[in-house]
């Protein structure tokens, strides 16, 4: 898992289509050029992130990891290739310019499982609806996992068919499997309304509120950090079928379907601290974050708050 950084520079809001990119993505063997979330302990406490996020494309960034797939196929000629599809509506930590705008990234991720003797690994895709494969990246052995359309968004309203071959150091093909995903539309952005904005006197254990901003999520996830180096402090995970809910600082209301039910446990508040929150809606085409092959999520502005007295600035 990751903490959030706050984004130097947003890029105005993407459009929503467009074509892969030629780029390996995230890796389950060796490093990955997209860095990938702690999992879950098999224990009731999960593991505190201690990197700085970069990538203001992927939020929230302490969301767990669904319960991992079934295992790779008995058959040594097949491949296990799961595709998941991402809309992400993101503000990132934008706590000192509330005037940069959100970012929507569609893209799909894939991974699969390994092939003993595999020197790479062969990626195609079909989106026309057709029964012909087109070449997207040839992914190094030391990789098994592959992001389409990290530069350009792909389209929501199109199925993309994915095709992995894994080839020996002669290029013949040892391995294949399919799998297919099909994006989300955009959730709108929650909108927080309780602690008010740069808020004085709040208590140590808040009760945040919100509401969906007109979408239709299946839960939220609420995230508290320090508010000077944005070091997280908790989550908490809500769902709510209405248009508002709200949540108590330190307290593990729900679990989100399909992922493993550990707690994170909260660090106490400080009466004289200052500190960061943001929730961020989620969306799944299943509802259950270990069979879902489309995910749709968005974070709200993010708001600050005082335990004691805002701090004065300048002055004698």
């Amino acid at each position: 898992m990751r903490t959030k950084a706050i984004a130097a520079t947003v890029l105005m809001t993407v459009a929503l289509a467009g074509c892969g990119a030629r780029v390996p993505g995230p890796d389950t063997g060796a490093a990955s050029s997209t860095p990938k979330q702690t999992q879950g302990s098999s224990s009731s406490r999960e593991e505190q992130p201690t990197q700085v996020n970069t990538d203001p494309q992927d939020v929230p960034t302490n969301i767990p990891q669904p319960i991992p797939n079934p295992e790779p196929p008995a058959d040594p000629k097949a491949l296990a290739v799961r595709a998941v599809a991402n809309t992400v509506n993101s503000t990132a930590l934008q706590v000192f310019n509330s005037n940069m705008p959100t970012r929507i990234s569609i893209y799909a991720d894939l991974t699969w499982s390994k092939v003993e003797g595999a020197a790479q690994y062969r990626v195609l895709r079909n989106d026309d609806g057709g029964d012909k494969y087109y070449l997207l990246y040839n992914v190094p052995a030391t990789f098994r996992g592959y992001r389409d359309g990290a530069v350009m968004n792909l389209k929501v309203d199109t199925e993309y068919k994915y095709l992995v071959e894994a080839l020996d150091s002669s290029g013949n093909v040892l391995a294949k499997g399919t799998d297919s995903t099909k994006a989300l539309y955009p959730l709108p952005v929650p909108v927080p309304s309780a602690p008010d904005n740069n808020a004085e006197n709040t208590p140590i254990a808040p009760t945040f509120e919100w509401n969906s901003g007109g979408g239709k999520p299946e839960g939220y996830y609420v995230e508290v950090f320090s508010g000077v180096y944005l070091t997280p402090m908790w989550r908490g995970y809500r769902s709510d079928p209405d248009f508002g809910t709200k949540i108590t600082y330190g307290t593990q209301v729900e679990f989100q379907p399909g992922t493993s039910p550990a707690i994170w446990p909260p660090i106490v508040l400080s009466p004289a601290g200052n500190y960061t929150w943001t929730v961020t809606a989620i969306k799944t085409d299943t509802g259950n974050a270990a069979t879902a092959k489309a995910w749709a999520k968005s974070n709200s502005m993010a708001r600050r708050f005082y335990c004691g007295k805002k701090p004065v600035v300048g002055g004698n």
